[in-house]
């Protein structure tokens, strides 16, 4: 679970970076590279209450999805 967020983040700070040249080139975000970018921030709210010890239900191994923003 740690080793698969590490790895995840390293990618999501890649596809940040990329993300920063598409937008200063384009002037507009990659669909693509901020769902990518989501699913990690989606993943890591996943884990986070496991790994501080806030919850006892152990995370899975595979992301799912989870509700990071308030719905209007």
């Amino acid at each position: 679970m740690g080793i698969v967020l590490a790895v995840y983040g390293i990618i999501a700070e890649i596809c940040m970076l990329i993300q920063w040249f598409v937008i200063l080139i384009l002037g507009r975000r990659s669909e693509g590279l901020s769902n990518f970018i989501k699913g990690y921030l989606e993943y890591f709210v996943h884990v986070i209450g496991y790994v501080y010890w806030m919850t006892d239900d152990r995370p899975g191994i595979l992301p799912k999805p989870v509700e990071i923003h308030e719905k209007e």
